[in-house]
């Protein structure tokens, strides 16, 4: 089929000739011949501004005879060719399956570019090669202390994590408080089981006594209880994003998994109630209230409102499903 008499007579008024391209000639490791002929097609026809040159339009460009030639087997060919050819840095892909031929500059530039990512990618290899043997066979000086390392450990995450653990009470002092591997799945929990099952709930931080009830005097919950009644009375921010920031960073480090935990046992104990998209919710059963707290987008649009009442500190209130002859979760109120 070849190229249009028009294209080829307006890429010869704009200086293009596919003369100049043969007599550069083509070093390639497994030379093929369509190699050099998808080449001089993209060098004429990425010239013409209104043409996406993808091997869909190469394949047309080179297609010889319809009669003999199949133009889908054709372009998997040309797509072969075209990755052929980018490895030898004659062209490069521009996004959206168009591609374009480097000349001169643009081929030194690429070039220089590929060189410079490799001297990159060596020196890092280089940097983490010599971190690993100092960190294994080297010195740790810490508080004035110096101690060998033998060597004899070959995983880094023992060194880190036991000289980190020096570190972490400097940093977070409150840290040790929430110092357990946090447990998703228990949010959703401590807003559905029954009161029986809530003391499993959270027990490595103690949130819920023996009897069902919030633990008030849990470290955790109280941490928790003494911001959120500080911020309401100065009226601060309220809203989970701002009590997810205040909790991991500062003095406490905690994972945002348990300070998710703590108010949603809060919730569940009448200690704090939710509001979101102009919905207040008091009852922690009504699924769209659960996934306040469970999911982690949700949560950081939610407003939490402290409840100041004094009976609710040894109290847990139950959900709806608690209730004889409640079964389900009810609306929240309209805020």
């Amino acid at each position: 089929m070849g190229l249009a008499r028009s294209t080829v007579d307006f890429l010869r008024r704009q200086g293009y000739d596919a003369v100049h391209l043969r007599e550069q000639g083509l070093q390639l490791p497994d030379y093929r011949e369509l190699d050099g002929r998808v080449l001089k097609a993209l060098y004429l026809l990425q010239a013409v501004p209104w043409i996406a040159v993808t091997a869909d339009t190469l394949a047309h460009a080179l297609l010889r005879d319809v009669r003999t030639e199949n133009a889908g087997t054709l372009r998997d060919e040309i797509e072969d060719s075209l990755k052929h050819l980018q490895a030898a840095r004659y062209v490069v892909p521009k996004g959206d399956g168009v591609w374009e031929f480097l000349t001169g500059a643009k081929k030194s530039f690429e070039e220089e570019v590929a060189g410079v990512t490799v001297r990159q990618f060596e020196r890092r290899r280089a940097a983490r090669t010599a971190l690993r043997v100092a960190l294994t066979n080297g010195t740790i000086v810490w508080n004035g202390r110096a101690e060998e390392l033998d060597g004899r450990t070959t995983t880094l995450n023992p060194i880190f994590n036991r000289h980190v653990a020096q570190t972490v009470p400097y940093v977070y002092p409150k840290f040790d408080l929430a110092a357990v591997k946090p447990n998703e799945d228990e949010i959703k929990a401590t807003l559905t089981v029954a009161p029986y099952a809530l003391p499993t709930v959270g027990a490595a931080l103690d949130i819920f006594g023996q009897d069902g009830h919030l633990n008030q005097h849990s470290a955790v919950v109280e941490e928790v209880r003494r911001e959120l009644e500080r911020r309401s009375h100065r009226g601060q921010d309220l809203g989970g994003k701002a009590l997810e920031e205040f909790f991991t960073g500062g003095d406490y480090g905690w994972h945002p998994v348990i300070v998710r935990l703590v108010l949603a046992a809060m919730f569940r104990a009448g200690m704090v109630s939710v509001k979101a998209e102009n919905v207040h919710y008091t009852d922690p059963s009504v699924p769209a209230a659960q996934v306040l707290l469970t999911q982690v987008r949700p949560f950081r649009r939610t407003v939490f409102f402290y409840e100041a009442i004094e009976s609710h500190a040894s109290l847990t209130r139950p959900s709806r499903q608690d209730i004889p002859g409640k079964a389900g979760g009810g609306a929240g109120l309209a805020g």
